[in-house]
């Protein structure tokens, strides 16, 4: 049986090249990885805004950009943290990535008010 098998740690170590890092600094990054993930919630609310202002006709395509361009972002923004923690440590890059997610998702709901939300679409009449 080897030490971290023994120990459950199943090779995961809070290590990081530069030295253990501090609980305290994991629970930053804990804390501001859950308010980030508030985010996935508003990109809901975005959608339905964007549904709201496409045509029904261009509904697909729309949809289908979006779902590029999320995906697009979320490999570089996956990129964009690795190279961080490289350089860093794994809790500076969580922080700094919650952090700009955070901040995205601050400035869209400002947009969002300062637009005035979208009126909902009139309801299409069934044959």
């Amino acid at each position: 049986v080897t030490r971290q098998a023994a120990t459950g740690t199943g090779g995961c170590s809070t290590k990081s090249r530069y030295g253990p890092a501090s609980s305290n600094s994991r629970s930053v990054a804990a804390c501001l990885v859950t308010l980030a993930s508030a985010g996935f919630g508003a990109s809901l609310v975005q959608q339905e805004r964007l549904m709201t202002l496409t045509p029904d006709e261009l509904s697909g395509h729309a949809l289908g950009l979006h779902s590029a361009g999320m995906l697009t972002l979320q490999g570089l923004s996956a990129s964009l943290a690795g190279a961080v923690a490289q350089v860093t440590s794994p809790a500076v890059a969580m922080t700094v990535m919650a952090l700009a997610s955070t901040g995205v998702t601050l400035s869209l709901a400002t947009a969002v008010r300062r637009t005035g939300a979208a009126a909902p679409r009139p309801a299409t009449p069934v044959p």
